[in-house]
């Protein structure tokens, strides 16, 4: 009898925490900024950047000036001078909101 009352306990803590943590994700997911439209500031301060904004086909990529990052005090910033794609990248890109959720 006991040990009934434990696992009913115990599924009821893992059901409660489920809940709380998929809320989390959509709070996150919801409250997460877009800085896609943000427009660059000075033109010295200028890098280039590949960025996408939407879900979508390789269409919505685009290749922009946008303003170069600038570190805090606990932050380091790195000159990338070559990147490489793979096919999962690609997947990521297209319409897959709820792989973006699970990752």
């Amino acid at each position: 009898m006991k040990l009934k009352r434990i696992f009913k306990w115990s599924l009821r803590l893992v059901l409660l925490a489920l809940v709380l943590s998929t809320l989390a994700v959509f709070i996150a997911y919801w409250a997460s900024t877009n800085d896609c439209n943000r427009n660059a500031a000075a033109p010295t301060n200028l890098m280039k950047a590949i960025r996408y904004c939407e879900y979508g086909s390789p269409d919505v990529v685009r290749f922009d000036d946008v303003q170069k990052p600038v570190p805090t005090d606990n932050q380091v910033l790195i000159r990338v001078r070559e990147v490489s794609l793979n096919g999962l990248d690609a997947y990521m890109i297209r319409d897959a909101c709820l792989n973006r959720l699970i990752s």
